[in-house]
């Protein structure tokens, strides 16, 4: 057993959200049982982590305020949104029977409800865990934990990287910044049934065996 994966068997947490930077990361934490409510970036795409300390800090004032419908097939079930101010993508949201307007109202009330709900566990947390597969370098993901860290200072930052690699097993490194620590997961993360979209409609969710080998050892306190 890798002694960092030991080390994570150690650390309860008292909330897990995933942090993209699109929906596999949410799609794993909630196959791990870890997600017990939802959180407002779950099923959102292609987004920076700064428009995630920018929101949080601001208590969703601006999200999705400002928005540019870019459907790229009209006619479908879901529309492609992006809030033009926080560079954030939504695929699920907003529906193409209603008006544009009518969406970015109920997602704007939705998702200040649960930032509402998550901003009470994160105030009394202890020890806060990020799930997602970034390609950001690690002195950057450290630096998004500090950046939210003085946002809820009450709490440790740790964060959960999968990384894709060309590599038939499971790797682990570890970084630590004052009270955030980053743990990378290194594996190939395709789905074992085929990575192409059109003939395997599971291929986004990637290695599942892999996260879930990963994700086994993070606990919710």
């Amino acid at each position: 057993m890798n002694e960092l994966l030991l080390e994570l068997d150690s650390l309860p947490m008292d909330f897990v959200m995933s942090v993209g930077p699109a929906c596999r990361p949410a799609q794993q934490v909630k196959h791990a049982g870890l997600r017990f409510t939802a959180a407002p970036m779950d099923w959102m795409q292609l987004y920076p982590l700064q428009a995630v300390t920018h929101i949080f800090e601001t208590a969703f004032v601006d999200f999705f305020a400002e928005i540019e419908d870019i459907t790229p097939e009209p006619g479908k079930k879901h529309r492609r949104v992006v809030d033009t101010k926080n560079d954030i993508c939504s695929i699920h949201h907003f529906f193409s029977k209603d008006s544009l307007e009518k969406g970015r109202k109920e997602v704007r009330k939705t998702m200040q409800k649960r930032y509402k709900r998550i901003h009470g566990f994160f105030r009394t947390a202890q020890r806060i865990c990020f799930v997602c597969n970034r390609e950001d370098s690690p002195e950057l993901l450290l630096e998004f934990m500090a950046d939210f860290g003085r946002i809820y200072p009450k709490a440790e930052m740790v964060m959960v990287n999968m990384r894709h690699a060309d590599t038939d097993g499971l790797s682990m490194a570890k970084y630590t910044a004052g009270n955030c620590t980053l743990y990378e997961a290194y594996f190939q993360d395709e789905n074992p049934d085929g990575a192409d979209i059109a003939t395997n409609p599971e291929a986004w969710h990637g290695n599942t065996p892999r996260w879930q080998e990963v994700l086994q050892h993070v606990h919710l306190s």
